[in-house]
């Protein structure tokens, strides 16, 4: 039996990467495309649904969302976990505690 904390570590290891040139940036604030990565792969990783037929790109920014997090993001769009903001999805905006308990309260709702 593994201790539960090192259980957890082993499914985030699995969720957050780390940035491509292999800095892993722990102290580093999340980006709202970040935070859709992440629950993107760990709704993946639980099995759940992840398919996407929307478009970042329907949104005035969605061509700032890197590349990436397209996916992720565009279904953060489409399941309503991400709403945007006056119209904008804003990926590089850094996401504040608030914002994160709301997408994950939505999450929750969605993937009882």
């Amino acid at each position: 039996d593994q201790p539960r904390s090192r259980g957890l570590g082993d499914v985030y290891k699995r969720q957050v990467k780390g940035y491509e040139d292999g800095r892993f940036g722990p102290e580093d604030e999340l980006t709202r495309e970040q935070f859709a990565t992440i629950l993107y792969r760990y709704a993946e990783y639980k099995g759940y649904v992840v398919s996407t037929l929307s478009n970042p790109e329907d949104f005035p920014d969605g061509d700032q969302v890197s590349e990436f997090a397209k996916t992720a993001m565009a279904w953060a769009v489409q399941t309503g976990l991400i709403k945007g903001d006056n119209g904008k999805l804003n990926p590089q905006e850094k996401i504040n505690r608030a914002q994160c308990a709301e997408i994950v309260k939505r999450f929750m709702s969605i993937y009882k």
